[in-house]
């Protein structure tokens, strides 16, 4: 029970849009502030009082929008942190049942907002990529925390995989929302586009902009795939493992055409910088089309071990779900 010094006023709730901005920046603010001097003064009383109001206004989000989802994705980094500094109170005093319910609650309160961040994702793009998402879970059982990120990394345009092998996550980032933008950057390179479509029994031009969506999203998981089972599963430390991987990918981009670089980094680098800015910095390329490096590029890319690897895994997962994903049977 907690005393009168102890309660403290619930943070407003809200669910909706730009009109709410100020109120939103406010919500996250107050809680960061609150929860930083709770830990100071070792309040944990008051800590479980701010991780339940921040946790009802994150579930009383239902529009989903790019703000609602960058408020969840705010407030689950706060309450992560909440997590994290309570293990290591829990770790210094196991007998204190005070912390490790803090703590308990703490992690609750981060994996429910996980899941909504998570709804709020598939809400944002669509039922046809949801019910993919829900397919490669319901396919895969290792896949259930692996987390889909709305990718907004201005150095990194492209889908992407990730995974940490100190706190074990494994996210997949791309513009889930946006299916233009995802059609449109593989859609630049004749080369990507063809391969996916021969992958999946079509030809360049019926593939449509879900198909594609959902193929990089299983792309992007079967790099998760290849890292469950043809890393984790053997033997040796877990971050030997998540080593093991990252080096092999290392030495498999140094050996591309123009090393070290998607296609798609190629065409932003061409953008930013100018096509002959970048023969000057890649000489051996002199004399060839930007067309032409692109297409080396990209059939060079898909070449690579890890990356045939992702796309074997999307196609068979597409193909063993034609029907439901309008492919031919």
């Amino acid at each position: 029970m907690l005393t009168n010094s102890e309660q403290r006023i619930p943070v407003p709730s809200i669910d909706t849009g730009r009109d709410t901005e100020v109120k939103k920046s406010d919500i996250l603010t107050q809680a960061k502030s609150d929860i930083q001097k709770d830990i100071i003064s070792r309040n944990f009383a008051r800590i479980a009082v701010t991780i339940e109001s921040l946790e009802a206004s994150v579930m009383d989000v239902h529009i989903p929008t790019e703000e609602t989802y960058d408020f969840v994705l705010q407030a689950e980094k706060i309450i992560q942190q909440v997590y994290v500094t309570m293990s290591e109170f829990v770790g210094e005093d196991k007998e204190d049942p005070v912390k490790q319910q803090v703590f308990d609650r703490a992690k609750q309160a981060y994996e429910r907002i996980q899941v909504k961040r998570q709804e709020i994702i598939m809400d944002m793009a669509g039922p046809e990529f949801a019910q993919a998402w829900n397919q490669l879970n319901e396919d895969y059982p290792e896949f259930q925390n692996i987390q889909v990120v709305i990718n907004k990394d201005p150095n990194h345009h492209s889908p992407h995989f990730r995974a940490n092998e100190f706190s074990r996550k494994m996210e997949v980032h791309m513009a889930v929302h946006d299916t233009e933008q995802v059609y449109t950057q593989i859609r630049q390179n004749r080369a990507t586009i063809t391969s996916f479509a021969e992958l999946l029994g079509v030809t360049p031009e019926d593939i449509t902009p879900a198909q594609l969506k959902i193929f990089v999203l299983a792309h992007e998981y079967g790099h998760a795939y290849d890292l469950i089972t043809n890393y984790l599963q053997h033997e040796g430390s877990t971050q030997a493992q998540y080593n093991a991987q990252r080096e092999q990918r290392t030495a498999e981009l140094a050996i591309l055409p123009v090393p070290n670089m998607a296609s798609s980094k190629i065409i932003a680098l061409i953008e930013e910088q100018g096509f002959d800015a970048f023969i000057a910095q890649f000489p051996h390329m002199e004399g060839k089309t930007q067309t032409e490096i692109l297409e080396e590029q990209a059939i060079s890319y898909r070449r690579l071990p890890s990356e045939s690897f992702a796309d074997q895994f999307a196609a068979q997962f597409m193909k063993r779900h034609a029907t439901q994903f309008g492919l031919p049977t």
